[in-house]
């Protein structure tokens, strides 16, 4: 179960939320959506590098890409804040498959329609 590693990356300071998959994979990767567009993705790349040195090999995120919030309104979210992950995997599906297919860290984050998003505007 990822809890564990999702709390630590939480505990960043960095994030507003983190979804992190292992099931039946060689190694893990994350969806993260960062508390502000002004977190760079460098940053949050220096972050899940210090959080690796805490995991087992086993545990440590290999891949993670930078994603929209996930809301009630896009249907990832429940009314009482609970992350609907299987529509998650849905809805990143290709994302996903992505991240387990590099070996490199990838991130739209510097994308600007994605700062829109974080941003509301």
């Amino acid at each position: 179960s990822p809890e564990w590693i999702e709390s630590l990356l939480m505990g960043s300071g960095l994030l507003r939320q983190a979804l992190v998959f292992c099931e039946a994979r060689p190694h893990c990767v994350a969806l993260i959506v960062p508390l502000s567009s002004q977190i760079s993705t460098d940053r949050i790349r220096k972050a899940v590098e210090l959080i690796n040195q805490q995991l087992p090999d086993y545990a440590q995120i290999e891949n993670f890409d930078v994603v929209a919030p996930f809301t009630p309104e896009n249907g990832l979210l429940t009314q009482t804040g609970k992350v609907k992950r299987d529509d998650v995997i849905t809805h990143y599906s290709c994302t996903l498959a992505a991240l387990y297919s590099t070996s490199y860290f990838i991130s739209h984050a510097e994308n600007s329609v994605y700062k829109n998003i974080i941003s509301g505007e």
